[in-house]
């Protein structure tokens, strides 16, 4: 299927999203209604020093980080973020 998440219907076991923060920061709600109540979200495309409103947003509607992974990339220059790590989480509801 080709467009955008609300022409999904869900709900599914597992959804996956590798969306930059901007895009995942409003798709929290959206994100979060696709996933089946005992399913797994993982996301990606985020760096940490935007974790924590990006976490909050789904810690209120119910959710809990199961994992989380980083990986540090190497930049010549100072990336807008002024971090170098990326994340990637798998998040379960409560």
């Amino acid at each position: 299927m080709q467009g955008s998440t609300e022409c999904l219907r869900g709900p599914f076991d597992l959804v996956l999203a590798n969306l930059r923060y901007p895009v995942q920061v409003a798709k929290v709600p959206e994100l979060a209604r696709l996933t089946a109540p005992s399913g797994t979200l993982i996301l990606s495309g985020f760096r940490d020093v935007q974790e924590p409103e990006l976490l909050a947003g789904y810690r209120d509607l119910g959710w809990t980080l199961s994992q989380r992974l980083t990986r540090d990339e190497w930049a010549i220059e100072v990336p807008p973020e002024k971090s170098y790590t990326w994340v990637a989480w798998r998040l379960q509801r409560r």
